[in-house]
């Protein structure tokens, strides 16, 4: 069903050139009412992933990695929500992008001296257990978790090994609940090592298709670039069973190209704009 309604945008849009972003935009930064389309996801023809959750919603005032991006992301019934997830000093996985808040590193400092730091709505920094705390239990929105890596082979297990006992202990850790992405290949064995048969993809491109595979990961999450430039990419990762993500596709030219190249995935920090664009041209 996917690909027949995948095939029926393509038709369409090659026809009928929308302007979705104009629309899109009335709604980025205000309330929407319940009955919007845009919270709908019955035109989605790829997977919508919010980068770092849905963080330009009214409720997340453009805080990345947030507790309030993350229900914004459920909220409009997205498909999922990516998050990045590094570790203190004190073994503590905590969700943030980079490796340090005002150059206060996290693999050398204990989760006590981020404390005083605060997101942009005003959020403290949550660690993985207090964010998996909020997922919300109603809708199906999925765990993108990208794993950062770490700077030695113990602290990139300690990192996995920890944020799988959590995941446990929030009763997450299933198949249908829960994608893994990394751009370290040691984070990514152990993961497959540990949970055969869940969704694992690569963030790292410096390996063939087939070496990808034969480490156990289910796809490949590569920068928009690569497979616009090489989109015989998506057929070869296909024929070989991988899925395919593609991050972060935030224009509608590109939105377009990379789905009617076949991608399973689109991880993008203009989710709406993405859903317009589907919306619109299945109208």
């Amino acid at each position: 069903m996917r690909t027949v309604k995948r095939s029926l945008f393509c038709l369409v849009h090659s026809i009928v050139i929308l302007l979705c972003a104009l629309s899109c935009s009335k709604h980025l930064l205000q309330e929407v009412p319940v009955e919007d389309p845009l919270k709908s996801n019955e035109h989605d023809v790829v997977r919508i992933i919010a980068h770092k959750g849905f963080w330009r919603s009214d409720q997340s005032q453009l805080a990345t990695n947030s507790i309030a991006a993350l229900r914004s992301a459920n909220e409009y019934n997205l498909w999922g929500c990516e998050f990045d997830v590094q570790i203190t000093a004190d073994s503590i996985p905590i969700v943030y992008h980079d490796d340090n808040i005002e150059g206060v590193k996290f693999a050398t400092n204990a989760l006590s001296s981020f404390s005083i730091f605060r997101l942009p709505n005003g959020e403290e920094i949550p660690t993985l257990d207090s964010y998996l705390f909020a997922v919300p239990e109603d809708g199906d929105l999925v765990l993108v978790i990208e794993l950062k890596p770490q700077s030695t082979k113990d602290m990139n297990n300690l990192l996995v090994d920890k944020s799988l006992d959590l995941l446990s202990q929030h009763d997450l850790l299933s198949k249908d609940k829960i994608v893994f992405i990394s751009f370290s290949s040691e984070i990514c064995e152990r993961l497959a090592n540990r949970l055969p048969g869940f969704t694992i993809q690569a963030l790292f491109s410096n390996k063939s298709l087939a070496e990808v595979k034969s480490m156990g990961l289910s796809g490949i999450d590569y920068y928009q670039d690569i497979l616009l430039g090489n989109p015989s990419i998506i057929n070869e990762a296909h024929n070989m069973e991988l899925d395919v993500n593609v991050w972060t596709v935030n224009n509608q030219s590109d939105m377009q190209s990379l789905i009617c190249s076949g991608v399973d995935y689109i991880t993008t920090d203009e989710p709406l704009l993405l859903r317009s664009l589907m919306i619109d041209t299945c109208q």
